[in-house]
């Protein structure tokens, strides 16, 4: 069976892209199968096998082992040949090298042609990720969040595959030296960063659809201005200390939530200058080693299917 796999990066419209999947494909199209395993996000499943291998505290529960069980079956049935498989996880660009290795031996008898990275610029990347953290329950302010970035990058950390897709390469590589690495530029409006999807799939007639794809309101994600996490930030320290409830937090933000947040409020989290130079410098960086992967790997750019 052929395998197309996503692994990222998070915070890349990766709920977008899985849902976009998942109504498409979870019934089959054109032999391409997004097995529905009860999560429109694989990950949920992957965790299960996988858990010990990502940088950060993993809880399982029944659906997550229900859904482990179901993509196992897939993977281990005879008759999964009348299909090839696209699984679509976050997590996996995350992975320690021997987690690649364990992710290796699940599809054991089964050939990964291509894996679909998709990013963003590190200036937008940077702050979505602080202020997943802040939702989380994180209370690091976003300075000192930028600075644990940069800390990362300087020590070339093992953490460091969320926010760069050239290490994430490196990992996956050396388990897939034969795997094809399609990135993807999360650049333009959603239903041109989905054409840039689709074409790096390769699965005819799959584009059709993305006209009649509308993601619900109640579904998208929606930002927080810097105010607001900071707010939520103190509710969460207060949590921690014992002056408050995470029923408090869980009423911010449903509160902070069911505003109609405005994106070009100056109140955002945005990297200062000297941040925004550095970071900058980083994708530069990234962009020459990619290079030495010659034909493996290939870029596309969703602002360029407008």
């Amino acid at each position: 069976m052929l395998i197309k796999l996503h692994i990222g990066l998070p915070k890349t419209g990766t709920t977008y892209i899985q849902k976009f999947l998942h109504k498409t494909c979870s019934r089959s199209f054109n032999g391409w199968l997004y097995p529905d395993l009860g999560f429109y996000n694989h990950q949920i499943a992957l965790y299960v096998p996988l858990k010990m291998h990502v940088p950060w505290k993993v809880t399982i529960n029944s659906g997550a082992i229900e859904a482990w069980d179901k993509l196992s079956k897939i993977l281990a049935s005879k008759q999964c040949s009348l299909n090839s498989l696209l699984l679509s996880a976050e997590m996996l660009s995350a992975l320690d090298v021997a987690g690649v290795n364990a992710f290796s031996e699940l599809i054991v008898g089964h050939d990964l042609t291509d894996i679909i990275i998709t990013i963003r610029p590190l200036e937008k990347l940077i702050p979505s990720n602080w202020q997943q953290h802040v939702k989380n329950g994180g209370t690091v302010s976003f300075e000192s969040y930028v600075l644990s970035i940069r800390k990362l990058f300087e020590a070339e950390s093992s953490n460091i595959s969320a926010y760069s897709y050239e290490h994430a390469i490196r990992k996956w590589l050396g388990a897939f030296p034969n795997t094809t690495f399609n990135i993807i530029r999360m650049n333009g409006k959603f239903s041109s960063n989905l054409h840039a999807l689709t074409d790096a799939l390769g699965i005819r007639g799959l584009s059709n659809l993305i006209t009649d794809f509308k993601l619900d309101t109640k579904e998208q994600n929606i930002s927080l201005s810097l105010s607001e996490c900071n707010a939520l930030i103190e509710i969460n320290d207060d949590i921690k200390s014992g002056f408050s409830t995470p029923d408090d937090r869980k009423r911010f933000i449903r509160n902070a939530l069911s505003k109609k947040i405005d994106h070009n409020l100056v109140d955002k989290a945005v990297l200062d200058k000297e941040n925004m130079n550095y970071f900058t410098n980083i994708e530069s960086m990234m962009q020459e080693k990619c290079n030495i992967y010659n034909k493996r790997v290939l870029f596309l750019d969703g602002a360029d299917y407008e």
